[in-house]
């Protein structure tokens, strides 16, 4: 042992590693530095991550014949020594990159466990200019280049709220992302925009396998017929790498859909706010598309995506006397420039369910917009919202499903999908589905309640109260009345009443929803109340008010005579929640 020590002091073998080690770690962060920058494919750093590893195995081999003249001999432990340490670092090597990575919260709550053959996504394209001002540049130019791949017929495109949560990757590989997302193929890429111009750097890669399938680099202009003209490029030179027919409906004669390149800034700088998903910031994509629509009256897609916006607004709580009209009126623009726009299409379908409560015009509507086809999973998810005020429960559990296929890692169709179990009165399934949201997110507050609503229907009220106050905490007012309607089941009216003195004190001062007054007064046994509360929302058009025919929180109320004309008066037909 003294004898071998002695060889390793001589021949200076641990030095030697430790600056190769240290050596060829900066010329590893070099090359994927400029891997990233310049777009080359993520299987060149791999390879040279493995040269590298055999380099260490010629070093060390270098190492311990740097002795004396007629000192190389080797002896059988020194042999075995120097055997073991190469094929520890080559093996080592080998593995470091694609072995099983560990299990992040979106990895361990991810549904998808193959790779689904003829599905894409689009992952968000780095933004590589070192400006954090063209973030919303790179990220709707990954939209709109999602939505070009709707026109390839053979391929079915993730939606966009799935593969935009790769934005921050969290170290996982390619093939950890298809496996989340259950696809087969990924696009990925980097954007650098600078002095009018622009660079993109795009691979598609299966993520099965770990092969680049096709790979590009674009030098543009920064205008409105360049860019529009590269969103279809990639998805034409896709659409050959692949062998895969596009759709005829993807015809580009009619040019951009814009010629103004501030107005297609702003556009994209709307849908990155829409795309933040809170009040403000809804508010913020209002005034970027209106700014869009004051520099090109003509954009039909800024139309569709300010419907989109007033619409979600809505949704939001806010008075629907104001803003369906607004996007309904937008909705209805965007058509008339351009009929094919399933967004918009979509935004319409909604506001003829929500506010018109046109049910025959609204499935109509929903069905043109999935036959337009979309890149959001938003018509499967409120499609399936209309079939459930329509008591089609099968239907709407379908539809739903589609809508998470379309963005399996994404929170709102799941979340969705819990709430319409509820709905329904399978409670147990109801909380599992809620949970399996709430891996991915924990502080969703919709969920939660969700989760307390299908716990107080099991009876389990302390528990149904825990989650409640948790949503209350997180998401609000708009939780309340779920949190009341739990109190009064524990025998704590006091509570509850307090709660809805405090909503009737917010409803002096701006817009509550009729709804929710009508939900705390039903649990609390005051039904004339209740009933004046829902007729309430019938004069403010409450789009809360569609559930009223299945909403369990409502079944004491289910054989009154106003509420049946209620009911009628909607023009659905009076039932009880379902089961399916």
């Amino acid at each position: 042992m003294s004898a071998l020590l002695q060889s390793l002091r001589h021949r200076k073998l641990v030095q030697w590693g430790l600056a190769y080690l240290a050596g060829g770690w900066l010329v590893l962060e070099a090359f994927g530095f400029i891997a990233e920058n310049f777009g080359w494919p993520g299987g060149l750093v791999r390879v040279a991550t493995v040269l590298l590893g055999f380099g260490f195995f010629a070093t060390l081999i270098l190492a311990w014949y740097h002795g004396e003249k007629g000192a190389q001999r080797v002896s059988g432990s020194e042999l075995l020594l120097l055997t073991g340490l190469s094929v520890a670092a080559v093996t080592s090597v080998l593995f470091m990159d694609w072995g099983p990575a560990e299990l992040t919260e979106t990895s361990a709550a991810s549904p998808a466990a193959t790779f689904r053959a003829g599905w894409i996504a689009v992952l968000p394209f780095t933004n590589v200019s070192g400006d954090p001002d063209n973030e919303y540049f790179s990220e709707g130019l990954t939209y709109e280049i999602t939505s070009a791949l709707e026109r390839i017929g053979d391929l079915r495109v993730i939606s966009p709220g799935s593969s935009m949560s790769y934005k921050e990757r969290g170290g996982r590989t390619l093939s950890d992302i298809g496996r989340d997302l259950g696809v087969k193929l990924l696009l990925d890429g980097g954007l650098r925009v600078s002095g009018g111009q622009m660079r993109l750097n795009a691979q598609l890669v299966d993520a099965e396998t770990g092969e680049q399938v096709w790979s590009d680099s674009y030098d543009r202009e920064l205008s409105t017929d360049e860019i529009f003209a590269l969103q279809g490029d990639i998805a034409d030179q896709i659409a050959t790498a692949l062998q895969a027919e596009e759709s005829i409906s993807s015809d580009r004669s009619a040019g951009p859909p814009t010629d103004n390149l501030d107005a297609y800034n702003a556009y994209l700088r709307g849908r990155y706010f829409f795309t933040q998903a809170s009040p403000g910031y809804m508010e913020r994509s209002i005034e970027e598309y209106e700014r869009a629509l004051d520099l090109d009256p003509g954009f039909a897609l800024a139309y569709a995506a300010l419907a989109e916006s007033w619409l979600t607004y809505a949704h939001y709580g806010q008075p629907p006397h104001e803003v369906f009209p607004e996007g309904l009126r937008r909705a209805r623009q965007a058509l008339a420039l351009d009929s094919t726009l399933a967004d918009a299409q979509t935004t319409l379908a909604d506001s003829k369910f929500h506010y018109e409560w046109d049910w025959e015009e609204a499935e109509r509507g929903f069905l043109l917009a999935l036959e337009l086809g979309s890149t959001h999973s938003t018509p499967h998810s409120w499609y399936g919202g209309l079939l459930l005020a329509l008591g089609r429960f099968d239907e709407a559990l379908e539809s739903i499903t589609r809508a998470r296929e379309m963005d399996p890692v994404a929170v709102s169709p799941r979340a969705f999908e819990a709430w319409v179990l509820y709905m329904t009165g399978r409670w147990n399934d109801a909380i599992n589905a809620a949970q399996s949201t709430l891996d991915l997110n924990p502080n969703v507050a919709g969920v939660l309640e969700t989760v307390g609503l299908s716990r107080l229907g099991l009876g389990e009220v302390d528990e149904a109260i825990m989650a409640l106050r948790r949503a209350v905490e997180l998401g609000g007012r708009r939780h309340t009345p779920s949190l009341a309607m739990a109190l009064v089941a524990a025998g704590n009216p006091d509570e509850a009443r307090s709660i809805l003195s405090e909503l009737e004190a917010a409803a002096a001062e701006t817009y509550v929803p009729p709804y929710w007054l009508a939900n705390v007064h039903a649990a609390l046994g005051d039904r004339e109340a209740a009933l004046d509360q829902l007729e309430a929302a019938m004069d403010t058009r409450d789009a809360e008010l569609t559930w009223l025919n299945v909403d369990p929180a409502l079944e004491s109320l289910r054989q009154e005579p106003r509420f049946q004309r209620i009911v009628r008066e909607m023009g659905l037909e009076p039932q009880g929640p379902g089961t399916v």
